[in-house]
């Protein structure tokens, strides 16, 4: 196998990611002239072996990780990171120790750890008016209201929804806040 044609390195047959059908198929498809950024084969092939497992040990992620610093195009490394940090397949303890990882992939990462700390913590905690505002100042320094909107849906705490008439987080929030405040008055 000419790995090299598709930029992978012999790590990847070594670690399991990568087989000589899946390489076959891909350079048969490159040949055909459907794909030509073969970095689009590499993340195809971080995404299958990471969608094919049901759990994943602590050496599998190293292993994913060092392939993914290796890689010639770091921002589709950075895409299969993400997916990897995203899995519901990891531990509690492998997302903490890689949250720590993560941030050796550049500063886009904050975002992504403060995002899922905060969604991981909304589906655990008591939604309080102190969680709200830690969600607000997320979007108000990342300007991503998916969080607020997650709120609004499951919230009942007319407090946290009053809130949204002056937080300043625009007017499509202010009339989902308004309508989610509205038909919990109508149900009482």
């Amino acid at each position: 196998m000419k790995l090299e044609k598709l930029g992978y390195t012999p790590k990847w047959i070594k670690f399991k990611l990568l087989n000589e059908a899946i390489f076959n198929e891909q350079i048969e498809e490159l040949e055909k002239g459907e794909s030509e950024n073969i970095e689009h084969f590499r993340y195809y092939t971080f995404i299958h072996w990471l969608e094919s497992k049901k759990e994943i040990s602590n050496k599998e992620i190293e292993n994913y990780l060092l392939l993914a610093h290796e890689d010639e195009d770091q921002l589709m490394a950075g895409s299969a990171v993400r997916s990897l940090f995203l899995s519901p397949i990891l531990t509690e303890e492998q997302y903490e120790d890689l949250k720590e990882k993560l941030a050796e992939f550049g500063d886009w990462t904050k975002k992504l750890i403060i995002r899922e700390d905060l969604t991981k913590r909304m589906a655990k905690e008591e939604l309080t008016f102190e969680f709200y505002q830690e969600c607000l100042a997320y979007k108000n320094k990342f300007d991503d209201s998916r969080l607020l909107v997650a709120i609004i849906a499951q919230t009942e705490d007319e407090k946290i929804l009053l809130d949204f008439e002056t937080n300043e987080c625009g007017k499509r929030i202010r009339t989902l806040a308004s309508k989610r405040l509205n038909k919990l008055k109508r149900e009482a």
